[in-house]
């Protein structure tokens, strides 16, 4: 399968800040395919067989094998960097020389929990003005 973007993320975003993060970073209208891990990866079973040698997990095989940029995708409530398979993720990127680029808010990126804190509760603000105007 055609992969263009490879999407790295922790596992603990909302929603909706998800997919806003997703369509601030897609690299170009011409990129289609992306690999999503809970799209792509059976998340009804015990996967650590396929992933107990990070050389040969699925992630790896489709960096090194497809070679698409890689979205980064931080997020308001944990620092991407603070789940050790997104750093794997990227330190392979860095190795292959692949394009990476960053999705949503860069503060996100911090492990300052006081300033994340605060990210949160703009995006609160903001999320509950939008549902108030429409």
């Amino acid at each position: 399968l055609k992969c263009d973007v490879f999407i790295s993320h922790a596992w603990a975003e909302p929603v909706f800040e998800f997919g806003q993060n997703v369509e601030k970073g897609w690299p170009t209208a011409g990129d289609a395919g992306a690999y999503f891990c809970c799209l792509s990866n059976p998340q009804h079973l015990d996967i650590s067989s396929m992933i107990s040698t990070p050389s040969s997990s699925p992630f790896y095989r489709v960096l090194e094998g497809c070679r698409p940029k890689v979205l980064l995708l931080p997020n308001s409530l944990q620092p991407i960097h603070g789940r050790l398979w997104c750093v794997y993720e990227i330190f392979v990127a860095g190795e292959l020389s692949l394009d990476i680029a960053v999705g949503g808010h860069r503060e996100d990126l911090v492990m300052d929990r006081r300033a994340a804190a605060q990210r949160k509760e703009e995006l609160e603000g903001a999320r509950a003005a939008h549902y108030n105007n429409g």
